[in-house]
């Protein structure tokens, strides 16, 4: 099994080849197509979500090389955050209109684990309750484009969104069902991460950190590219998939970083971190709480865009939502 060390060498070395690769496609171009459509008209209207989460994919790489070198910014992480969440929050606001601008579930977990991870406690409600209320309108099913701002379509058998929402659920004690038609035919359990979901509120310290250090064996086993087992020509022949394939959470794992978050915020103390994943670079700690930040270009687009959808999320819906999920 690849150790955190080797993660971090490999993440350590394919980095910065990537973020030179992708400086200007996609990632000027998705930046040039929101001056465009601030600039022109609205030809680029339904696209904007998913831009500003395609630019806060080439920031976080960004940043996770800035951190192995000793540079990490938190308003940079702030801003990466910010970016994440409106890709999906946007969705929402023209899902009925288009139904394509939605991200995939994959990606929305994550970003809800990040966020709470940079320890923005209502900003990070308001996107679980909406991914909590997205899931239950449209469900999953496999082969079976659904629509919606989870921008499901093509689902695989990973655990980690569904143990994102029900730690989501459990957390804001929703009453909201996350047994999608998919996962009641495809997805029996957690996997690995059963046990964190059941004990996450764990009061003994030495019991949870024993808990958390067999999570992140898992995070570690499971931090792969998917592998294609078979060839093209044979009826046998899949991709096999792995729980983190996202390679920017390999050492920076937003997963577990969030349960320890929402321990905080539950008031509930953390144990002395000891497995090797959350030393072996300085993105296995919770980070300073960044503020939520203000950027005029992305402002200005934010501003922009909730004029032609006044019906965008906002905070100022979470009384609404706490309501209906109470």
């Amino acid at each position: 099994m690849t150790t955190p060390s080797e993660l971090r060498s490999i993440v350590a070395s394919i980095f910065p080849k990537w973020l030179e690769s992708s400086k200007n496609v996609p990632h000027q171009l998705d930046i040039d197509d929101l001056k465009e459509w601030l600039e022109d008209g609205d030809d680029h209207r339904y696209s904007i979500g998913r831009y500003q989460y395609q630019i806060s994919h080439y920031k976080l790489k960004e940043y996770i090389v800035a951190a192995l070198n000793g540079g990490s910014d938190a308003n940079e992480l702030g801003l990466i955050a910010l970016l994440s969440m409106r890709g999906f929050i946007y969705s929402v606001a023209v899902q009925d209109k288009n139904t394509n601008s939605g991200i995939s579930f994959q990606n929305y977990s994550n970003t809800l684990a990040l966020l709470i991870t940079v320890g923005w406690r209502e900003q990070a409600e308001l996107y679980a309750r909406y991914g909590l209320e997205q899931l239950a309108r449209f469900g999953i099913k496999r082969g079976n484009y659904a629509g919606g701002a989870l921008g499901i379509g093509v689902t695989f058998d990973q655990t980690f969104p569904y143990f994102m929402m029900d730690l989501a659920k459990d957390w804001l004690g929703a009453n909201i069902s996350t047994l999608t038609t998919y996962r009641q035919d495809e997805i029996p359990d957690l996997g690995g991460w059963s046990e964190l979901f059941q004990n996450w509120r764990e009061h003994n310290l030495e019991k949870f950190n024993d808990i958390l250090n067999r999570a992140a064996d898992f995070h570690v086993e499971q931090s792969h590219d998917m592998v294609e087992q078979g060839r093209d020509d044979d009826p046998d022949y899949v991709l096999k998939h792995f729980e983190i394939e996202e390679d920017k959470y390999w050492i920076f794992p937003v997963l577990l970083l969030a349960v320890l978050r929402l321990r905080e915020w539950e008031g509930i103390k953390n144990p002395e971190l000891t497995h090797d994943l959350f030393w072996v670079s300085p993105l296995g700690r919770l980070p300073e709480i960044p503020p939520v930040p203000s950027d005029q270009f992305y402002d200005a687009v934010d501003a922009k865009f909730r004029k032609m959808f006044p019906a965008t999320p906002t905070l100022a819906d979470l009384p609404r939502l706490r309501s209906e999920q109470s």
